[in-house]
């Protein structure tokens, strides 16, 4: 009679205690899953700031800020870029052509990255982006002089 009254008394503490342990633990690892899920996401999507002072061949138009957008993806993404677009060293003419069509390029980066998906915006891909972004703004809003290189400031994906 008296283990029946004991075993009753712990199970009526002991099994709470033991939910109780156990909804903690769940919630804290799901916790911890969405905090090291961000960190993650934040680390694949950063470049690294580029040395520009590596190259003493081009002068570096800087001045553009960061651009934000929306990927392709559902639900959107917001990314932010900033790239620096190098020229021949002491070209002005060029320079002066930047500051001049600054908000046609803002505006075609704006749109060109709102065509890309977050698969895409990877490490792996950042010489085509270059390459890409270089010629359009060569092409098609440059007309008396030319960038020759493309450089990523800056280039993060926000949930």
């Amino acid at each position: 009679m008296k283990i029946g009254k004991i075993l009753s008394i712990i199970s009526l503490i002991v099994i709470p205690i033991l939910i109780a342990v156990c909804i903690i633990l769940s919630t804290s690892s799901v916790i911890m899953m969405k905090i090291m899920n961000r960190n993650v996401v934040q680390s694949e999507n950063t470049f690294n700031e580029y040395n520009l002072n590596q190259d003493d061949n081009y002068d570096w138009y800087t001045s553009l800020g960061v651009i934000r957008a929306r990927t392709c993806d559902e639900p959107p993404l917001i990314i932010k870029i900033d790239i620096a677009l190098g020229y021949e060293k002491g070209d002005e003419q060029t320079k002066t052509e930047i500051d001049l069509r600054s908000i046609e390029i803002k505006d075609f980066l704006r749109k060109y990255f709102s065509k890309k998906s977050k698969s895409e915006i990877t490490d792996k891909n950042e010489d085509f982006f270059m390459l890409e972004i270089k010629n359009f703004i060569n092409d098609n809003i440059l007309s008396n002089s030319k960038i020759t290189e493309v450089k990523f400031l800056q280039k993060d994906i926000e949930n």
